[in-house]
């Protein structure tokens, strides 16, 4: 009777809330006739027809089977209802003693803050203050200072569920998203400073009337600065304020000069002189130049009010420089008080034809290592002093730490077969691994095939990874599931157990090939297994002629065994690319199996360890070795198959080439006509992870009559890796 509700809007509704009306109406008894013509009836003679149907319903109010014109309604309606902010808003006023200073001043800012009552802010309050180039914020302006807007969000409307069903499943890791920023300062006489950011007060108190006052010390910028304070005090009080500065001089030095310039360039270097005041000057404008062996002229220039001149000195960029540093000053002549500015500027100065490195060799040094040498003939040279040199970079190793490849697994979360066995052989733990073993039997299925998950449907490519893996890092499996897995790959091999998976292209030779690899590692490959194969390792992906090669080396009685492995190492060898320093391969696209838990990373460590026993792969094992070193991102390879094998394959490198510790000391000496004339020596007792040892090209112009010797006197050999620069 009355549809009229007063509903009373309370401080919390900020910034809006949503009014909705449920508007229910019961059963009714009385129907006219007349509204059985908006259920459908033509006219009321359809009603006559079934005019009995229709006065049992009028009589006695019940719905039939057709319709049921009594039955109760509802409607629903909504509306938003904008509240505003005021109740959570503090009244922050920012305020400096001037608006223009000039450069370094200090300028006095006042921050006064009042609660949504018009009373101070209580004493404590606690007030973040920020001072910026107002030029940064024209480029993106800083959003995040309107914290009121930020804190009290416009509601949507909206329904909340909750469900524990994701806490079945592990959650991954995203790591660090962000670190911390930082900047610094420094305070000299002439203009130096230009950080946008002059002022950063993360808890600047207020006093008992709600104020607090704060010094802003200006830098040497002429533009002008947003002083901002953002407060907020309890219970959910914010506020934002602001007051723009300008910095400006009555003289000022605009720099024109070029930050980046090259040996021998020759330039105008300029700078404007702007006169920002009412009347004319006249201007002496003087630099120094660090750097330079002819210093610059002093100039003169007529200025008129509110005008700007450009000055210019012509410079030549030295050679052998690596830098400018400028120092120029400007005053005004015949002046009781002159103006004037002061400013410094540096230009990076590159060489117009750098030194790069013209060649480079790396070798494991046996005591003496002796090498002819002259300058390229075409080199740049200082008089007869030939640019660049000769860097001798000394370490103990090749292979380096795996810390990362340790802490990638220490934080691997997740635990299929596949991963539970890559972290636990990577981190090198038994006991990690006894329950992983001890739990293989579990993920077999029917034809003694591992799978991922327990029950689930067995994989040969899993199968043979594990087998291949656990028996390069000397790790156990139970007799009973090994010899289960042996015999299902046997028989995979054969035919007898087929598993087909969706893949990209056919990869049954490769997946036959990498099960005979794993089988051949304890005896169990005979050469009637590779029958079925199509020897065709031209086609074949890397992954698969590394395989190939490791069962040659291991089962004898393969018809033409000898041929076939030179034409395998053939086609690895042609397959290898070295970029710079890193080791890849020219197939490397089509390497990437990922449903085989093979890529450019695997293969590379899987040739290593393939490799390093074989007499004719001897000198390129420095080589591979930095080259898959190379291959690492953050101190890791990409997965968890190649972070195994990429550790596996260095612990066996190491094992045969670096099993000595290197003591002692190493010594570099170039030579002239058979005379010493430079040397430098690295002590592994100071230097234990080693280091660089620079020497400069010998003077003699024929390369009978230069060289570079290297010596060890003591343990261990060290890796050397000796470079030409010029």
């Amino acid at each position: 009777k009355d549809p009229v509700i007063s509903v009373p809007i309370k401080a919390g509704y900020a910034p809006n809330a949503f009014i909705s009306v449920l508007a229910v109406r019961g059963r009714v008894r009385d129907v006219p006739w007349y509204s059985f013509l908006q259920w459908g009836w033509r006219s009321p003679l359809d009603w006559w027809n079934e005019r009995k149907e229709w006065t049992d319903l009028y009589n006695k109010g019940q719905p039939t089977a057709l319709v049921d014109l009594a039955k109760p309604a509802f409607k629903f309606g909504i509306a938003e209802v904008q509240v505003g902010t005021a109740a959570y808003e503090l009244k922050v006023s920012v305020a400096a003693d001037k608006q223009v200073y000039q450069t370094r001043e200090t300028a006095k800012v006042k921050v006064s803050v009042k609660g949504p009552d018009g009373k101070p802010a209580p004493k404590g309050t606690e007030v973040a203050l920020a001072a910026v180039d107002q030029a940064l914020l024209e480029l993106m302006p800083n959003g995040s200072w309107n914290i009121l807007e930020a804190m009290v969000k416009r509601r949507s409307y909206f329904v909340d569920t909750a469900t524990a069903q994701m806490q079945v499943i592990g959650r991954r890791h995203f790591g660090k998203k962000a670190l911390p920023p930082g900047g610094g300062g420094g305070r000299a006489p002439t203009r130096e400073l230009f950080d946008t950011l002059l002022v950063w007060k993360p808890d600047v108190r207020l006093d008992e009337k709600g104020e607090a006052v704060v010094d802003v010390p200006l830098n040497d910028a002429l533009t002008s600065f947003r002083i901002v304070a953002v407060a907020d005090g309890e219970p959910g009080l914010f506020g934002t304020g602001d007051v723009t500065v300008r910095a400006t001089k009555d003289l000022q030095i605009l720099p024109g000069l070029p930050p980046l310039v090259r040996e021998g360039d020759q330039f105008r270097a300029g700078v404007t002189v702007r006169n920002t005041t009412s009347r004319p000057m006249r201007v002496v404008v003087n630099a120094k130049v660090e750097g330079l062996d002819t210093q610059p002229q002093a100039q003169e220039a007529s200025v008129p009010a509110g005008a700007a001149q450009e000055v210019f000195w012509p410079v030549t960029v030295p050679a052998n420089s690596t830098g400018l540093a400028w120092t120029i000053e400007a005053i005004e002549k015949a002046s009781a008080k002159p103006a004037r500015d002061a400013l410094k500027a540096a230009q990076k100065v590159v060489p117009a034809i750098p030194v790069t490195v013209q060649q480079a060799t790396l070798l494991q040094l046996d005591k003496l290592f002796a090498l002819q040498l002259a300058a390229p003939a075409e080199a740049i040279k200082d008089g007869d002093v030939v640019r660049g040199g000769l860097r001798v970079a000394l370490q103990p190793k090749l292979s380096g730490s795996l810390d990362g490849v340790r802490r990638y697994f220490e934080q691997y979360p997740f635990i299929c077969l596949e991963q539970k066995t890559s972290k636990s052989i990577g981190l090198r733990d038994k006991a990690l691994w006894e329950p992983v073993a001890n739990a293989i039997p579990n993920y077999l299925d029917e034809d003694g095939l591992a799978a991922y998950f327990p029950g689930g449907r067995g994989s040969d490519t899993l199968t043979a990874y594990v087998l291949a893996v656990t028996h390069e890092a000397g790790f156990a499996i139970p007799d009973n599931a090994r010899q289960r897995m042996e015999g299902a790959l046997v028989a995979f091999v054969e035919g007898r157990i087929q598993r087909h998976f969706w893949s990209p292209t056919k990869d049954l030779d490769a997946r036959k090939l990498a099960a005979i690899e794993a089988l051949s590692r304890t005896g169990k490959a005979t050469p009637k297994l590779t029958e079925s194969l199509t020897i065709q390792p031209n086609l074949w992906p890397t992954h698969a002629v590394i395989d190939w090669l490791q069962i040659l080396q291991r089962v004898p009685g393969i018809p033409k065994r000898d041929e076939h492995m030179a034409t395998a190492e053939q086609v690895l060898r042609a397959r290898l690319s070295m970029q710079g320093t890193k080791l890849v391969f020219s197939t490397e696209r089509d390497d990437y199996w990922w449903w085989l838990m093979v890529g450019g990373d695997v293969n590379a460590a899987r040739l290593i360890a393939a490799v390093v026993d074989r007499p004719s792969w001897r000198e390129d094992m420095p080589r591979l070795v930095s080259g898959l070193v190379m291959r690492q991102q953050k101190g890791a390879w990409a997965t968890t198959t190649a972070n195994l094998w990429g550790g596996l394959a260095l612990d066996k490198f190491a094992a045969r080439f670096e099993s000595e510790r290197v003591a002692g000391t190493t010594r570099a000496v170039t030579e002239e006509k058979g005379e010493s004339k430079a040397g430098q020596s690295l002590a592994w007792a100071s230097q234990p992870a080693g280091g660089l040892l620079n020497l400069p090209w010998p003077r003699a112009g024929n390369a009978a009559d230069g060289s570079i010797k290297v010596t060890h006197e003591g343990a261990g050999k060290p890796w050397l890796t000796v470079q030409s620069l010029a």
